[in-house]
């Protein structure tokens, strides 16, 4: 009677299995893996792009934008530099209308011809509005426009 009791209760404790999960329970944990596999993946590529962006030399000039909008006739080289280094891929963090107003500025500072103009100022601003031309994807039509129109305006075609 002993031997057949111990045997019961060996039985009891190997037969204890773990709760069920539910279907609801186990969609929510198969969505969750493939998060995971998915993470996993965008974190490889993002330390791939780490990799690149460290090897580029480009990217080790000095920062020419540090969120101030304080271009103005003594800056305008610092601006072409900006919209050079850019030149097709402006960063999602530069106000494109922003820097448009500051090109516009300095362009009416050059049409009023003001005797404290730096003194390259006409040929910086000839490379500056030549720079903003070159641009692609900074302006709207109706401010590529206006550049073109400030270069024909100044003979500078």
């Amino acid at each position: 009677a002993h031997l057949q009791q111990c045997q019961h209760n060996e039985n009891r404790s190997t037969s204890i299995t773990e709760p069920s999960i539910s279907p609801e329970h186990q969609e929510t944990i198969s969505r969750l893996e493939h998060r995971i596999v998915e993470l996993e993946d965008t974190l490889r590529l993002k330390e791939q792009q780490i990799l690149r962006i460290k090897r580029d030399g480009r990217l080790r000039l000095p920062s020419l934008f540090s969120g101030d909008y304080y271009f103005k006739r003594e800056t305008v080289v610092k601006l072409s530099q900006l919209l050079s280094r850019y030149l097709e891929n402006k960063p999602e963090a530069i106000d494109s209308s922003r820097i448009y107003n500051c090109v516009r500025k300095c362009f009416l500072d050059l049409q009023k011809d003001y005797s404290d103009n730096p003194a390259h100022y006409y040929v910086d601003m000839r490379m500056l509005l030549a720079t903003c031309k070159a641009t692609s994807g900074w302006w709207t039509d109706k401010q590529q426009s206006n550049i073109s129109s400030w270069m024909s305006e100044m003979d500078w075609n």
